[in-house]
């Protein structure tokens, strides 16, 4: 189950977190890293620490879903083709590895 956090108008429109429940989201950023694309878990105020980001925590989100969390930033050379491969990826490691499920 892939869940979009935050509000769907008052956001960053560059920026998106999900819950993939279940998932361990530390090792899908160095499964995605290895891909070649730069993810992190939880929020950007929690980049450099270990523990679930406490911003997710405080709108609701459970510290298990927030371990499960990525956080996607595009920039303004980011084509519609990167985005889809990604997704792509993304949905195939989710779908086939073992490695990465809590």
């Amino acid at each position: 189950k892939i869940t979009f956090n935050g509000d769907y108008k008052t956001r960053l429109p560059n920026n998106v977190n999900i819950t993939i429940s279940g998932v361990d989201g530390e090792r899908l950023v160095m499964e995605l890293d290895d891909l070649g694309f730069m993810v992190a878990t939880g929020s950007a105020c929690t980049a450099s620490d270990d523990e679930p980001s406490y911003v997710l925590q405080a709108m609701g989100i459970s510290k298990q879903d927030a371990a499960s969390s990525l956080r996607i930033t595009i920039g303004r050379q980011t084509t519609e083709d990167e985005v889809s491969e990604f997704a792509c990826k993304l949905l195939n490691l989710i779908e086939t590895s073992e490695l990465i499920w809590l």
